[in-house]
């Protein structure tokens, strides 16, 4: 059995991407005051690539349950598709 220390070494990466990933979306829909419809397309579309890569990176992982990958899988695939 893993310690929580063990577990949190290996999965904190994706887990960071994510949170980075977020990050810069939420900064840039906070400072960009009026923005466009392409603007806003183009912004959703990195930031539901992005963070479909960093969940797949995730579900590489050795501590994710067998039973999380598929649904797991499936959800970062419909976000990498949006």
């Amino acid at each position: 059995m893993q310690t929580p220390l063990e577990i949190s070494s290996v999965v904190f990466k994706p887990i960071l991407i994510r949170a980075v990933v977020a990050l810069a979306f939420g900064l840039t829909t906070v400072f960009v005051a009026e923005p466009g419809l392409t603007w806003m397309k183009v912004m959703f579309a990195l930031y539901l690539a992005f963070s479909g890569s960093a969940m797949w990176e995730y579900l590489r992982r050795d501590p994710v349950p067998v039973a999380m990958r598929s649904p797991l899988s499936l959800a970062a695939a419909a976000w990498m598709l949006g």
